[in-house]
């Protein structure tokens, strides 16, 4: 009956994280509290969807349904009644920096389907090219779970559950065990 609210909250939370990513520290609290969140509408359905004939079944097998799933009931878990989740921190670093050229010029020639040139433009710039600013260096932060076997993110992973538990919540109203 809450799976809903909780969808809403578990959301937020993403979106934190998705704000907080160059504040390791903000991101770790927002994920805490995603795991928390998430995991909240898989227990509300399950009280729920155990009430009604045919609903403990139909919760056990869409919790079978994908390592994801199990895979933050663990991470949920173990961060509430054991230690807080150990994240892989990746920082990328790009630096952009310019060419200057004094001044530009341009050559267009136009031949017929013979390849004889039919004509020749010769365009210059006539004023030098305008100073840019000094290089900028970019740092991109981006988290991963140690234990996840795959490539993906920590952003992406919690993307991927939240998207199955819209899906999951759907289904069970749609068949009656949960009200949402």
């Amino acid at each position: 009956m809450n799976e809903h609210r909780k969808l809403s909250e578990a959301d937020y939370f993403l979106k934190g994280m998705g704000t907080a990513q160059e504040d390791p520290e903000a991101f770790t609290h927002e994920l805490s509290a995603f795991l928390s969140a998430a995991r909240s509408v898989l227990q509300y359905a399950c009280e729920e969807a155990k009430m009604k004939p045919g609903g403990h079944a139909w919760y056990n097998a869409k919790m079978a349904s994908d390592s994801v799933l199990t895979f933050f009931k663990d991470k949920r878990d173990f961060n509430i009644h054991e230690a807080p989740v150990d994240l892989s921190g990746v920082v990328e670093i790009g630096i952009t920096d310019h060419v200057i050229k004094p001044s530009d010029s341009l050559a267009i020639t136009i031949t017929d389907p013979e390849g004889n040139v039919v004509e020749t433009v010769h365009g210059r710039s006539e004023e030098p090219a305008a100073m840019p600013e000094e290089g900028q260096v970019h740092i991109k932060h981006r988290y991963e779970f140690r234990d996840w076997p795959g490539k993906d993110d920590v952003l992406s992973l919690c993307q991927s559950y939240l998207t199955q538990l819209n899906a999951i919540v759907k289904d069970g109203v749609r068949q009656g065990f949960i009200t949402g």
